[in-house]
């Protein structure tokens, strides 16, 4: 199965792009922000009819706030664009966002980075991060 998680999606019609283009099955966008989910669903309800055997889903995470995020599934790949990059204010979150993708992600699958950071300061934090055994 290809699925894909889509952390920090806020108005982004990426999600859609790894359905259509991608041929991905499921597709689970994640964004703090409830109003700017809702405008992506509407988005999403009016396209939805043209991939029957695809699903899209929104869900309204703070993974800040929430410490013990369960998604319940585990993804092939993780997309996270710029993300990572606004979590670099706040320790807590940055690690609280690198906990949430090694945990759901599947063995031998991809977390995706789009970052304006090096991967010289990338790296040592997913290396380094609390809680995560990368393989």
């Amino acid at each position: 199965d290809r699925l894909a998680l889509h952390v920090g999606c806020g108005s982004s019609t990426m999600g859609e792009v790894l359905i259509s283009e991608l041929n991905f099955r499921f597709v689970l966008n994640i964004d703090k922000d409830r109003e700017t989910l809702e405008g992506m669903k509407e988005r999403w309800a009016k396209v939805e009819s043209k991939y029957p055997q695809k699903k899209m889903k929104f869900r309204c995470v703070d993974w800040v706030e929430e410490e013990d995020c369960t998604l319940k599934k585990k993804f092939n790949v993780i997309l996270d664009k710029s993300t990572l990059d606004c979590t670099l204010c706040s320790d807590r979150s940055t690690a609280g966002l690198i906990k949430l993708v090694h945990d759901h992600l599947s063995v031998g699958g991809y977390y995706i980075i789009i970052s304006f950071h090096d991967v010289q300061l990338l790296l040592p934090m997913l290396q380094n991060c609390p809680g995560t055994k990368w393989k």
